[in-house]
């Protein structure tokens, strides 16, 4: 990897900047047509480039494919509805920390919180799975959706 100039790096902060400004401005808009927008967006290169520069960004990626995918499944209510970026940030982060507490088998109360945290924001078990399978820091995934499966069962 090669380490980036100043100068580089302020044009990254800058590229990323306009690109999260763009989403922004799709989000509020809050239509289907403009989601489709946002997945056209980051499936083009520069985005993608970003996203392995930029965790925010990173994190809209994955976002984003969760989005294509509700949409393709014909989901009523899809990760992007109702949502900012920093909610769709808050959304994944909490999720990840929700889920490890079922990698690391903690006390079935706060295995539970999921579930509430999935009610309250109405997140789709797309969105749970998306987010198990692209989490860096979900070591065991298989172990962690079959917990996933059993609280639901439990419910």
């Amino acid at each position: 990897m090669k380490i980036k100039s100043r100068e580089q790096f302020l044009e990254t902060k800058k590229e990323v900047e306009t690109l999260k400004q763009i989403i922004e401005k799709l989000l509020e808009q809050q239509d289907i047509e403009s989601y489709r927008k946002i997945c056209c967006l980051m499936e083009e290169k520069k985005s993608i480039e970003l996203a392995s520069e930029n965790q925010e960004i990173y994190i809209l990626q994955i976002m984003t494919n969760i989005q294509r995918q509700e949409m393709a499944d014909g989901e009523m209510r899809t990760v992007f509805e109702g949502r900012d970026i920093n909610k769709l940030l808050q959304v994944y982060r909490e999720t990840v920390f929700c889920l490890r507490r079922l990698e690391f088998e903690l006390p079935l109360e706060e295995r539970k919180e999921l579930i509430t945290f999935m009610l309250n924001e109405q997140l789709s078990g797309v969105c749970i799975f998306g987010i198990l399978q692209a989490a860096r820091y979900i070591y065991a995934k298989e172990k962690t959706l079959e917990a996933f499966m059993n609280l639901l069962e439990m419910m």
